[in-house]
């Protein structure tokens, strides 16, 4: 048996929040329209974890960790729709086409929250918040719930307005709408 150990980890983001921020290759007409094709990509991780912990205590945490971050990214953008904002919001479930690792990406001019399959297998969330005036009540939302060890506060660089107008320049417009009631 030939197993083919050749496998391309250049696109493993440890400091994953560039991600959204940058440029992206041009499209190559081999790969069709593709901007960066995902044939060289180690597969989307919550895929592999679903398969190799199928039915597992890890597995049903992971889908406990990814409604309860849906959920929450609901009450929040309740929370928002207020201030009619703009806002970057990405389902990388199906798309390989940024990182293998990205579930789902929300950033406003307040408000950043990201769900991740990491290397080891285990949903993880980031968030950050930026003069967000419903910080006490989305602070609530994430101590209310259970993975608080699996929730990170993160700072985005270089600043958060700075990675902010970058994922608004560099993302594309289907991504980007005006969150209002």
């Amino acid at each position: 048996m030939i197993i083919n150990l050749n496998v391309i980890l250049t696109n493993y983001q440890p400091t994953h929040p560039h991600i959204m921020t940058e440029e992206v290759n041009p499209p190559n007409p081999k790969y069709g329209d593709e901007a960066n094709p995902s044939v060289n990509r180690i597969p989307k991780r919550w895929i592999t974890t679903k398969r190799m912990y199928k039915d597992s205590l890890m597995q049903k945490l992971n889908e406990c960790i990814e409604s309860r971050y849906h959920r929450i990214l609901n009450e929040v953008k309740k929370l928002l729709a207020d201030e009619a904002t703009i806002v970057f919001e990405r389902d990388y479930r199906s798309d390989n086409t940024e990182s293998s690792f990205a579930l789902h990406a929300f950033l406003s001019n307040s408000f950043y929250f990201y769900i991740e399959c990491n290397y080891v297998f285990q949903y993880q969330v980031e968030y950050a918040f930026n003069n967000c005036k419903y910080e006490a009540e989305i602070r609530k939302l994430l101590d209310n719930y259970t993975f608080t060890d699996r929730a990170t506060e993160i700072s985005l660089s270089p600043t958060y307005n700075d990675f902010y107008r970058n994922v608004l320049t560099y993302q594309s417009k289907s991504f980007i709408y005006v969150l209002k009631a």
